[in-house]
C-alpha cells in the first residue's frame, strides 16, 4: 500500500439501516478506497477499512459517501497511527 502512495489507513465505522442496505452496500463495495467491509457488533453496525494517499483523499471520499447520504445516520473514523501487524496467514 505504501509502495503505491497509500499510506493513511482509515477504519470509518457507519450506521444504516437494514432497509437501506441494499441501497448503499453496492455503491460502498464498488469503492476502491475501500479494501474491507464488515458487519459489526456494537455502537455502529458496519465498519469500513480504507486507505488514502492523505487528509485531503480521506476527507473527499467522507464528503462524498457519508456527508451526503442520507441512508447513514451516524459514523465515526478511527485513523491509523502505526501499524503493528498486519498478515494473510491463517492459524492452521
Amino acid at each position: 500500500k505504501e509502495k503505491l502512495g497509500l499510506s493513511l489507513n482509515v477504519f470509518i465505522m457507519i450506521n444504516i439501516s437494514e432497509e437501506q442496505y441494499a441501497s448503499i452496500s453496492e455503491k460502498i463495495k464498488s469503492m476502491p478506497e475501500v479494501i474491507a467491509f464488515y458487519r459489526i457488533s456494537g455502537s455502529f453496525n458496519y465498519l469500513m477499512h480504507t486507505v488514502f494517499t492523505d487528509m485531503n483523499d480521506y476527507y473527499s471520499f467522507y464528503e462524498k459517501i457519508i456527508l451526503t447520504n442520507s441512508s447513514i445516520s451516524g459514523s465515526a473514523s478511527s485513523f491509523v497511527l502505526e501499524q503493528i501487524k498486519e498478515t494473510n496467514e491463517l492459524p492452521v
